[in-house]
């Protein structure tokens, strides 16, 4: 299962046209308006917040690879950048 988030979706069901997101365990739409958001936010409901934290704790999120100390240099200068040092 992947950890990035779908684009913002507009849907039927949306009148508003609010963006809206995916949640990451089942799916389902959740609006990003700070307004209607769950307190769960980006899950739709503690349900889907600890299904999450129950595959992070089986090990079902791995990185595919070893990270080398290559890996380390390279995100040090992404930190670096975003927080306007490079």
């Amino acid at each position: 299962m992947s950890c990035t988030y779908a684009a913002p979706l507009r849907l039927a069901g949306n009148r508003v046209g609010r963006p809206l997101k995916l949640c990451p365990a089942c799916r389902k739409a959740v609006p990003t308006d700070p307004q209607l958001r769950p307190a769960t936010f980006p899950f739709c409901n503690d349900r889907c917040r600890l299904v999450d934290l129950g595959r992070w704790l089986d090990g079902e999120y791995v990185l595919p690879e070893p990270i080398s100390p290559d890996d380390d240099e390279a995100i040090q200068k992404v930190l670096a950048a975003r927080l306007g040092e490079g």
